[in-house]
C-alpha cells in the first residue's frame, strides 16, 4: 500500500488507499446550468478586466492582449479567421479554454467572409480556414474540441439539418424566429436574456438552404461554447473548493484564471471561490518562466479580485512547501489523457513532485473539454516546443551567451499518480485512474439537457467511445 506524509489539510471523502478512492459523478452532483450572469460580455468595458479576455462586439472578436499585461490592458481587434490564428500563435490569447472559444469565434468569420467572397462554394473554401486554426497550437485539446464543434455545426447546415436536436441559446425575444427558421422543437430552446440580435433575430432564410449566410448560427453555437465555459468554471469553482477544508495557504503555477478561459477560471476560478468561502488565505503564484504568466497574468488577476498573492521564483516552491502552511497545490491543464495523466505548463510536473514529498494535495481544475479521450496516456501528448529565444532572453534582451542552445518544450506530463484529484464541471476524480475517469462519460439525463444543461457529453461521440473501450 502506498504511504506518503500526512497532508498539511485533507480533501472531504479523501482517501489513503488510490483502489478506494471515491469519484463524484454528474449524477451525484448538481450539473452546470447556463444562467444569465454566464452570458459572455458583448459589450468594451472602459476598464478591462480578467473577465473580458474575449468579447464578441460590432461583429469583431477583441482579445485582451496578454502580450502586455499588466503594464497594459489593450485590447486587439479580430476580424479575420487567419488573425484569429496568429493571435492564438503568439499568445495574444492563451490558455486551452481560451484558445478553443477563440477559435469558434474564428470560424465564424471564416464562414462570413468565405460566404460573402462565394454564397454557393463557402463550405468548400471554409477548410483551408479550419486547417489553419487547427495548426495554431498542437497540445491545447479544447481547440480541437472547440473546432470539431463547429465542424459539426456546419455539416449540419450544409446538409440542412439546421442544427436540429441540439440545444440553441437564443433572446427569448426571438425564440419565435429561431422555431420558424430552424425547424427546432420548443423544448430544444434555451432561451437566456441579453444575446445580441445578430445572433438570434436576422437568420433570414433557412440556413439549411443553399445560399443562406450561415454566421448567425454558427455565431449562436461559438457563443454557447463561450457561455457554457463561464458555466463550467463556476460549477468547478463550488465543486474544488469544496476539498478544500481551510483556511490554508495554496500554490498555484502559471496562469488558469479568467484570462485563460471563457472567464472566472478554472484553477484561479477555485481559487476565488474558496477564497470567498474562507477556505483560503493566501495564494503563491510561481512566476512562470519564461513568459511569467504568473508574475504578469495570476498575481495581476488575483489582485484584482483583492485576494493576497505573493510571488515566487519557480525554484522557491520547495522551500515553501518544507516551511509548512501550504494544503494544496491548484493547477490547471491544457490536454488530460483518458487515464488522468495531465499535460500543463512546463513545471507542473516538479511541483507535483515536491508536493507528494511534502504531503500537500494536488488539484487540477479543467473542463472535459480539456479530456482527451482518444489517448490512453500522457506519453501519446504532444508537447509543443516554442523559440530558444524565449529563455536566453527576458524583456528583449539576451542573457545567454552566443552560441549557446536552450530548451524550451511548453508543457510537461503530470503523471495521475501524482495527481489527488481533477476537478470538472461534471463531478471530482480523486486520485484518477481510467476507469474511474470513465465515470465522467455517464450520460447526463436528456430532460436536464434539454432544461438548460449546456455541459459538454464526450459519451456522445463515437470515436470517443471506441478510443475509451480500446484502453481497457
Amino acid at each position: 500500500m502506498e504511504t506518503r506524509p500526512e497532508p498539511m489539510s485533507t480533501p472531504l471523502s479523501s482517501s489513503p488507499d488510490r483502489d478506494q478512492a471515491p469519484v463524484s459523478t454528474p449524477g451525484q452532483s448538481s450539473p452546470a446550468r447556463l444562467e444569465p450572469q454566464h452570458l459572455p460580455p458583448q459589450a468594451l468595458p472602459a476598464e478591462p478586466t480578467p473577465d473580458h479576455a474575449l468579447v464578441w462586439h460590432e461583429g469583431r472578436l477583441f482579445l485582451l492582449d496578454q502580450r502586455y499585461l499588466p503594464a497594459r490592458a489593450d485590447f486587439l481587434a479580430i476580424d479575420s479567421a487567419a488573425a484569429t490564428a496568429r493571435a492564438i500563435k503568439d499568445m495574444v490569447v492563451r490558455g486551452a479554454p481560451a484558445i478553443g472559444i477563440a477559435a469558434a469565434y474564428g470560424v465564424v468569420m471564416a464562414a462570413r467572409d468565405r460566404f460573402r467572397q462565394d454564397p454557393q462554394a463557402w463550405p468548400d473554401l471554409i477548410q483551408a480556414d479550419l486547417d489553419e486554426l487547427a495548426a495554431s497550437r498542437p497540445t491545447a485539446v479544447n481547440l480541437f474540441w472547440a473546432l470539431e464543434r463547429m465542424r459539426r455545426c456546419l455539416a449540419e447546415l450544409t446538409a440542412g439539418l439546421s442544427a436540429k436536436g441540439r440545444p440553441l441559446v437564443v433572446n427569448p425575444e426571438h425564440a419565435g424566429v429561431y422555431l420558424d427558421k430552424l425547424n427546432v422543437e420548443p423544448e430544444k430552446v434555451v432561451a437566456i436574456s441579453g444575446l445580441t440580435d445578430a445572433v438570434s433575430g436576422r437568420l433570414g432564410a433557412d440556413p439549411g438552404q443553399v445560399g443562406a449566410d450561415p454566421t448567425p448560427v454558427l455565431l449562436a453555437e461559438a457563443m454557447a461554447i463561450h457561455a457554457e465555459d463561464i458555466a463550467a468554471n463556476r460549477r468547478m469553482g463550488q465543486l474544488g473548493a469544496s476539498l478544500i477544508q481551510g483556511p490554508t495557504a495554496v500554490i498555484t503555477h502559471c496562469n488558469a484564471g479568467a484570462l485563460a478561459t471563457g472567464g472566472f477560471g478554472t484553477a484561479l476560478g477555485v481559487i476565488r471561490q474558496a477564497h470567498a468561502e474562507g477556505r483560503i488565505t493566501q495564494v503563491y503564484a510561481d512566476e512562470t518562466r519564461p513568459w511569467l504568466q504568473g508574475t504578469r497574468l495570476t498575481a495581476w488577476e488575483l489582485a484584482q479580485d483583492g485576494i493576497p498573492v505573493t510571488l515566487q521564483a519557480d525554484g522557491a516552491a520547495a522551500s515553501l512547501m518544507a516551511q509548512g502552511g501550504i494544503g494544496w497545490v491548484i493547477v490547471g491543464a491544457d490536454r488530460i489523457a483518458a487515464n488522468g495523466d495531465v499535460a500543463n505548463k512546463i513545471g507542473t510536473y516538479g511541483l507535483a513532485i515536491l508536493a507528494r514529498h511534502h504531503g500537500i494535495r494536488f488539484m487540477v481544475a479543467a473542463p472535459t473539454s480539456t479530456i482527451d479521450w482518444g489517448i490512453a496516456d500522457g506519453s501519446a501528448i504532444p508537447i509543443e516546443e516554442r523559440d530558444p529565444g524565449e529563455v536566453l532572453a527576458c524583456g528583449g534582451n539576451r542573457l545567454g551567451p552566443a552560441g549557446v542552445s536552450a530548451r524550451n518544450p511548453v508543457f510537461d506530463v503530470t503523471p495521475a499518480a501524482l495527481v489527488d484529484a481533477i476537478v470538472t464541471e461534471r463531478g471530482i476524480v480523486e486520485r484518477p485512474t481510467a476507469e474511474r475517469m470513465r465515470a465522467l462519460l455517464v450520460p447526463v439525463e436528456e430532460k436536464d439537457r434539454l432544461a438548460g444543461n449546456l455541459v459538454s457529453d464526450p459519451s456522445g461521440s463515437t470515436a470517443a467511445m471506441q478510443a475509451i473501450a480500446s484502453i481497457g
